[in-house]
């Protein structure tokens, strides 16, 4: 799995491939026919990557919320490790890209365990 399709994941959208071997997002506009986005715009473009920051800002802030107990922002296990302000402080998309990327993965994991 790519790191755009983990993206696409987290966010609940459906991927689909086509013909030429290209990934895609299905997504539909103001309740029209489905259109297809280029999966590969979560890393170059900011339209596409801020819902993902909201979504785990608004994750990680319900968890710290459920455990308020959790560990420090300065430590890199805690959920408060992956808090909003932590990814935006980097300004550049493709580090706060690697940075969602990384707090998917370990979210992902998290929810296995």
């Amino acid at each position: 799995m790519t790191d755009n399709e983990l993206i696409a994941e987290f966010m609940g959208e459906r991927v689909k491939q086509f013909p030429d071997g290209s990934k895609r997002i299905a997504y539909k506009q103001a309740g029209l026919k489905t259109h297809y986005g280029d999966i590969e715009r979560y890393s170059s473009d900011w339209d596409w990557l801020m819902p993902v920051v909201e979504k785990w800002n608004n994750l990680v802030s319900d968890k710290q919320k459920e455990f308020p107990e959790s560990k420090s922002v300065d430590d890199p296990t805690g959920w408060k490790a992956w808090s909003y302000r932590a990814i935006t402080h980097i300004q550049p998309i493709d580090l706060v890209y690697a940075r969602l990327i990384r707090g998917i993965k370990w979210y992902n994991q998290d929810k296995e365990q």
